[in-house]
């Protein structure tokens, strides 16, 4: 009887942590896609910019910033990715396909 409570509790416990982890992951997609529109919105917004208006970077700053930039996007990419196999996105719009 206090083996099968023991199996019982751990399949709760780790019911209630797979639970919170999905929980976490919308979240991170969420931030993840927001993110992902304001970078758009930049993109789109840097050209309109009059150049006299920016501030000078020196060269190493700009190789900085686009080595850590392409790091973030290819990690928020795989993130993506990753969240729409899981939860079966990519298999709803193969089948309407």
């Amino acid at each position: 009887m206090l083996s099968f409570q023991i199996q019982k509790n751990e399949k709760t416990n780790s019911t209630i942590i797979t639970y919170l982890i999905m929980g976490i992951i919308d979240y991170i997609f969420i931030f993840c896609c927001i993110l992902g529109v304001y970078a758009i919105l930049v993109s789109i917004i840097h050209p309109l910019i009059p150049k006299e208006m920016l501030f000078e970077s020196k060269e190493i700053n700009i190789k900085r910033g686009k080595i850590v930039g392409s790091v973030i996007g290819i990690v928020i990419g795989i993130f993506m990715c990753y969240y729409l196999s899981v939860n079966g996105y990519f298999d709803f719009l193969l089948n309407n396909m």
